[in-house]
């Protein structure tokens, strides 16, 4: 099946602005008939490739390096870069999760001693010196032992009147 520009656009739920730029950036070569476009459906396949990578978080330029001037992708090269993208996408979900944790917290600190100023900023201080321990266990930080850098005043600011 062949079609033409604004079916291709219709079928595969890419505007055809962002058809022209596939185009511009060869991801997608297409076929010519005087002044017409004329999609296959191995382009009209690769549109909706193209499409659901960039929804995977996947940018045009990535695409392009893994095209590497063929017709079609070098899937092993792809393969590779969805693994490194899986691992990028689990560590943000930790980070999240523990972002989840450290609100659920706070709200708990904030509920059980009253809202006010040195329970929050206690809370704050003793989260932070968890976050930034955490973090350089991550790191490996070795000389340091980061809890004792972070100090806190507990008071209330003073009120000038």
């Amino acid at each position: 099946m062949e079609v033409y520009f604004k079916h291709a656009s219709q079928l595969t739920g890419a505007t055809q602005r962002a058809i022209r730029l596939y185009e511009s950036i060869a991801l997608l070569k297409v076929a010519r008939s005087g002044k017409y476009r004329i999609y296959s459906n191995a382009n009209i396949n690769l549109i909706k490739i193209i499409k659901e990578a960039q929804a995977l978080g996947i940018h045009l330029s990535d695409m392009v390096k893994m095209k590497s001037d063929q017709e079609d992708f070098d899937w092993n090269l792809v393969h590779d870069f969805l693994i490194g993208k899986y691992l990028l996408v689990e560590q943000q979900i930790k980070q999240l999760e523990e972002q989840k944790v450290r609100i659920e917290n706070c709200r708990a600190s904030i509920n059980n001693k009253g809202a006010n100023y040195g329970s929050l900023i206690n809370f704050i201080c003793i989260d932070s010196r968890f976050a930034i321990s955490e973090r350089a266990m991550n790191k490996k930080v070795k000389s340091l032992n980061i809890r004792r850098t972070i100090t806190c005043d507990l008071s209330p600011p003073l009120l000038t009147t």
